[in-house]
């Protein structure tokens, strides 16, 4: 439902779980959707107002989007960047609602997808804040989410922004801002390369959930802290497989 939930206040890398699709309810939550199904979609903007979900002015934002074409939204976002900005991570953030969170998604999606510096709002907004608005972060406490609409976007937009991130320059540079959009591209190059690491090679890479992490990962290392993080996490990974439990030690 679309009551609000606490964000967790740390990106760690998490666990990833390919999802399964036997039962009925699997097939429809997991059938393809495109950005065009979604966006057809009528949100109940009102009625999350009424339940104080999102406050007046949120409500207007998102009129002023819902709906109008792609153009009108890319000139709409470019007028308030900073206030879009925060209106997606929150909408993101406090909202577990999948039609919500897919809409929100095929928005950036689109945008992104037509005018990539859009990503330097994101940047912007936490440098200037000295890191403490992150609106990163709430795309990657979605990476676990099980449907796959949710999955691919959420991987594809995180390696859109992060990739944008290698070129982008701040108007005013933060240390710490740096830190933790190094820290986000790490923990996102760890989770897309630990699900390719689950895929069962009898199965090939066709599954949806594959094909969109290896689509995101393959624009993740067109950057070059992506291409850094990716090696580092390979690196980190053969070095935990040599040090397993079991193999053989020095005897004193």
């Amino acid at each position: 439902d679309t009551h609000p939930r606490k964000q967790a206040t740390h990106d760690t890398p998490m666990e990833p779980q390919l999802a399964k699709s036997g039962s009925s309810a699997g097939r429809v939550r997991h059938k393809n959707v495109t950005n065009d199904d979604v966006l057809k979609q009528e949100i109940p903007w009102p009625a999350m107002h009424a339940q104080n979900i999102i406050d007046h002015h949120q409500l207007e934002m998102l009129f002023n989007l819902d709906k109008k074409p792609l153009n009108a939204q890319i000139a709409t976002f470019e007028a308030a960047p900073a206030e879009h900005v925060n209106l997606f991570a929150a909408m993101l953030a406090n909202v577990s609602k999948d039609d919500v969170v897919q809409y929100i998604l095929a928005v950036l999606d689109q945008m992104l997808d037509t005018k990539p510096a859009l990503a330097a709002a994101f940047f912007e907004l936490l440098h200037d804040s000295r890191g403490t608005a992150d609106a990163i972060a709430p795309l990657i406490k979605l990476l676990p989410r099980q449907t796959n609409f949710i999955l691919e976007k959420s991987t594809l937009i995180l390696a859109k922004m992060l990739s944008y991130a290698s070129s982008f320059k701040p108007a005013a540079p933060d240390a710490h801002a740096d830190e933790i959009v190094a820290r986000h591209t790490a923990a996102v190059a760890e989770f897309l390369l630990t699900v390719l690491k689950t895929v069962d090679p009898a199965d090939g890479f066709d599954k949806p959930q594959a094909v969109a992490v290896l689509a995101a990962l393959q624009v993740v290392v067109t950057g070059a802290s992506g291409r850094a993080a990716s090696c580092s996490s390979r690196a980190a990974t053969r070095r935990t497989r040599r040090a397993r439990p079991g193999r053989p030690t020095h005897r004193r």
